[in-house]
Formats: C-alpha cells, structure tokens, sequence
C-alpha cells in the first residue's frame, strides 16, 4: 500500500486561516486536513507539525524551524518512510529541499501545497 505524510507549517497554515477571518478554522483537526489529500490506495503514515516559539528573535526562530522542517522530510525520504510527501507551507526556503528530493529520489512524489492566500507565489512549486 502506497504511503504519504503530511508536513506542516504551523506558522504558514495559522496566518492563512487568520487571513480568511473565521475563527472556527484555528480549531482544525490536522489529522483530517491532512486525510483529505489522500489519493485511492494510499495510507496516511504520519502527520508532522512544525511551528515556531515566538520571541525577541523571531527571524532566528523562524530559520530554526524552517531548518528543523527541511530535515525531517529529507529523513523521511531517506529512511523511505513515504512514497508520497504533502508540504503545507509557503516558504520559498523549501525550494531547494523540494529540488533534492526530486533529484536524489526521483521515485517519491513532493507535493507542495500553498496556504490560500499565498496563491501568488505558485511559482516555486514547478519543476525546473
């Protein structure tokens, strides 16, 4: 059975959901947002929440949890822990793990997936 986990970023995901003005939506089951990509067939292996303490050094904060991100999926990868990634996020810092995961695993599936009100930057999720 084909695996997919999901990866998410917490801080991305909170500032769509405060954009859109409901806030019935900051109480989201994470679980069933992340079921509702699933194709027929596949299993949901794991669910990954990553967020960022706020404090004076929130630039610092925000690396270490876009680093922190970038790791665990590119581990996953490796430890062959998915046949296909979900990344609910917009930062564009994870274009170069996107490229890598094509690159050195060219059989695992990488989706992105933008917050809505990112739209505009869609960009970044072609392949060069």
């Amino acid at each position: 059975m084909t695996r997919f986990n999901v990866y998410i970023d917490g801080f991305n995901l909170y500032n769509a959901i405060y954009a859109l003005c409901d806030q019935k939506l900051k109480l989201s089951n994470y679980n069933s947002l992340a079921s509702s990509f699933s194709r027929n067939g596949e299993k949901l292996n794991r669910v990954c929440f990553f967020t960022a303490i706020l404090t004076w050094e929130r630039d610092k904060q925000q690396r270490h949890k876009n680093l922190t991100f970038a790791l665990n999926v590119f581990a996953d990868a490796m430890r062959d822990d998915f046949h296909r990634a979900v990344l609910i996020t917009a930062d564009s810092d994870q274009v170069p793990l996107v490229r890598s995961i094509r690159e050195h695993y060219f059989h695992k599936s990488i989706l992105p997936s933008l917050p809505r009100q990112k739209e505009a930057g869609r960009r970044w999720i072609n392949r060069p």
